[in-house]
C-alpha cells in the first residue's frame, strides 16, 4: 500500500515538473522608461518644417501603447507633452520609477547632410555597456529589416573620460542601463520613406517596442507572440571603459583600374581595412579629390575577396584622376593615392590626328601621338567676321570725326563772311 502511494506521489510530482518545464518562462515585472528626446525650447533637429521634439512624441506614444500589450511590464514616459526637461531630470525620473532600462528616442542629422543609417549609443562602462550592447543588436536587426543601413552600437567619451551623452552619463550614476536610439537621418534620401508620415513614425515605435519585448523575453496573448525563448546575446561586462575608435582606417588602396571606351565606363577595385570599428562608407572622385560622389554602402558592396569592385560612367572629354576615400564606424576617413587614367573616351571619333570639332563657338583640337592616348587641347576659335567688324568700326569712327570738323569749319567760315559784310 505504501509502495503504491509512493509511486502515485512520484508520478504526480513528475507531472507537475513537466508542466512547469513546458510553461513559458515569464519575466518578473519589468519597468522601463521611454524618453522622447528634446522638448520645449529644445527643438532638436529641424528639417522640412518639422521639429524632432514633436515627431518623437508620436514614436514614443506608439512604443508605449505596443509595450503595454505584453504581460509583465510597466511602461513610463519622461514626457507625454511638449515641455522642457534636463538630461539629469530624465535619469532621475527613471531612478524614482526603479526602472530596469531607459530608452532615449531620437532622429539624426549630420553637419554636411552626407551621412545616413541607424545607430545606437550606449554606456562605455560595466553592465551599462553589456546590457546596452545586447539590446542594441536586437534593435539594429529590426531597423535593418526595415531597410535602414546599420551604423552599429557605439560608445563615446568626453574629455573627463566619462560617458559623453548626458542622459547616459546620468543613468550610469543611478546604475540604470540606458541607450540612445537614433532611428535614422531626417536629411538624407537613403532614409526617406521611414519617418515622413504619422503611420511611419508609429511603425518605428512598434518596432522599438518589439525589440524591448525580445530583450526582456516577454509574451503577449493579445499579439499572439511569445519571446520567452528568444536568444539574447551574452555580452561581456568590461572592467575598463570601452573606448570609441578615434583613429582613421589603416588602409585605403585602389588596386586596379580598367576602362571600356565603347561603353564610356571606368571600373576600379578598392580595398580598405579598419580593425577597430570596420569600414562603413566609401566614395570616389574623378577630379583628384575636389568633388566626391555620395557615400556608398561599403558592407553591401564589398565582395568575398574583401574588395569593392565599382563601375562608373565617365563624361566625354574629361581627363580622369581617380581618388577614393573610406569612412570607418566613427566617420573618420582615409584617402587613397590618386590614379591618373590616360584614356579619354573617343565616342565615334576614329581618326584623332588634327581633327577639329566645333562645340559652342569653341574649337577642340584632338591631337594623338598614340592610338590609346588622347589629349584634348581647347582654344578659342578665331572668326574672320570679327576682324571685319573691327575695321568697319574704325572707319565709321573716322568718318564721324571728319564730319564733325567739316561742320565746325563751315560754321567758322560763315561767321567770317558775315563780319566782312557788316564792315
Amino acid at each position: 500500500m505504501k509502495t503504491i502511494k509512493k509511486i502515485r506521489n512520484f508520478i504526480l510530482l513528475s507531472l507537475i515538473c513537466i508542466f512547469f518545464i513546458k510553461m513559458p518562462v515569464q519575466a518578473d515585472n519589468v519597468k522601463v522608461v521611454i524618453d522622447p528626446g528634446h522638448g520645449g525650447e529644445n527643438l532638436g533637429a529641424q528639417w522640412e518644417g518639422r521639429d524632432e521634439k514633436d515627431i518623437l512624441l508620436t514614436v514614443a506614444k506608439a512604443m508605449k501603447e505596443e509595450l503595454e500589450k505584453y504581460e509583465g511590464i510597466t511602461v513610463y514616459m519622461t514626457r507625454d507633452e511638449d515641455k522642457d526637461m534636463s538630461l539629469q531630470e530624465r535619469a532621475s525620473f527613471a531612478d524614482k520609477k526603479n526602472a530596469d532600462f531607459l530608452y532615449s528616442l531620437h532622429f539624426n542629422m549630420s553637419e554636411y547632410h552626407t551621412l545616413y543609417g541607424t545607430e545606437i549609443w550606449v554606456s562605455a562602462f560595466g553592465e551599462g555597456y553589456s546590457k546596452g550592447y545586447a539590446f542594441g543588436e536586437i534593435y539594429l536587426n529590426h531597423m535593418t529589416d526595415l531597410g535602414l543601413y546599420s551604423r552599429g552600437v557605439k560608445t563615446r567619451l568626453n574629455k573627463q573620460g566619462t560617458d559623453y551623452y548626458g542622459v547616459i552619463r546620468a543613468c550610469t550614476e543611478y546604475e540604470i542601463p540606458s541607450a540612445i536610439l537614433e532611428h535614422c537621418y531626417l536629411d538624407r534620401p537613403e532614409d526617406a520613406g521611414r519617418h515622413e508620415t504619422e503611420e511611419k513614425l508609429k511603425e518605428l515605435g512598434r518596432l522599438d517596442a518589439t525589440a524591448v519585448a525580445k530583450y526582456f523575453k516577454l509574451s503577449s496573448k493579445e499579439l499572439g507572440v511569445d519571446y520567452s525563448d528568444y536568444q539574447v546575446s551574452e555580452v561581456w561586462v568590461p572592467t575598463e571603459p570601452v573606448k570609441p575608435d578615434l583613429t582613421p582606417p589603416e588602409n585605403c588602396e585602389i588596386t586596379s583600374v580598367s576602362t571600356d571606351e565603347e561603353k564610356g565606363t571606368l571600373t576600379f577595385s578598392l580595398i580598405a581595412d579598419d580593425g577597430d570599428s570596420g569600414i562603413l562608407y566609401y566614395a570616389y572622385s574623378i577630379d583628384g579629390g575636389i568633388n566626391y560622389s555620395e557615400l556608398q554602402k561599403w558592407r553591401e558592396d564589398v565582395s568575398e575577396d574583401g574588395q569593392v569592385h565599382k563601375s562608373i560612367d565617365i563624361p566625354y572629354g574629361k581627363q580622369i584622376k581617380l581618388v577614393c576615400r573610406v569612412l570607418n564606424g566613427y566617420d573618420i576617413e582615409s584617402e587613397s593615392e590618386s590614379v591618373s587614367v590616360n584614356a579619354i573616351f573617343k565616342q565615334e571619333v576614329t581618326e584623332a590626328v588634327s581633327e577639329e570639332v566645333v562645340v559652342e563657338d569653341k574649337t577642340k583640337e584632338i591631337i594623338s601621338t598614340e592610338p590609346d592616348e588622347l589629349y584634348i587641347i581647347q582654344r578659342a576659335e578665331e572668326k574672320p567676321i570679327d576682324n571685319i567688324k573691327l575695321v568697319l568700326c574704325i572707319v565709321g569712327t573716322s568718318l564721324l570725326v571728319s564730319m564733325f570738323f567739316v561742320l565746325v569749319l563751315s560754321k567758322a567760315m560763315t561767321k567770317k563772311k558775315k563780319r566782312k559784310h557788316r564792315k
